[in-house]
């Protein structure tokens, strides 16, 4: 005879633990999808100027990323945004904090346009609100 199964967590009163967010592909058009969709919504919890001004400086970013550069020159810097939007999608924002660090640090390392750093750190400070 077969052992009784446990209860699920559901079943037994305990809530189930959130999914996990899915990663993101380290691959710019699929960073800037997910921070496109993703921005919005955390940019309605900022104030309207400041929200508007997010938005505005995601789009240099969106820009960099469609440049052209070649990948090998940025790896660092896609693997750090991949990152990034997995906390961000997971509303971990001590886990987004560090991806922001080193998000700026790629990106100042690179010597690109760094405007944007801002709006990516505005995100992480306003993922759960």
């Amino acid at each position: 005879p077969r052992p009784p199964r446990a209860p699920s967590p559901a079943a037994a009163g305990t809530p189930a633990a959130p999914p996990a967010a899915a990663a993101v592909p380290p691959v710019p058009e699929a960073i800037v999808a997910s921070l496109r969709g993703m921005a919005a919504g955390i940019c309605d919890g900022m104030p309207k100027r400041m929200g508007t001004d997010t938005l505005k400086k995601l789009e240099t970013l969106y820009s960099i990323l469609g440049d052209g550069t070649p990948p090998p020159k940025r790896q660092e810097l896609l693997d750090h945004l991949s990152s990034l939007c997995t906390a961000l999608a997971a509303g971990d924002q001590g886990g987004g904090d560090a991806c922001q660090r080193s998000v700026a640090q790629a990106a100042y390392d690179l010597g690109i346009e760094v405007s944007w750093i801002t709006a990516t750190s505005r995100l992480v400070q306003h993922v759960n609100k």
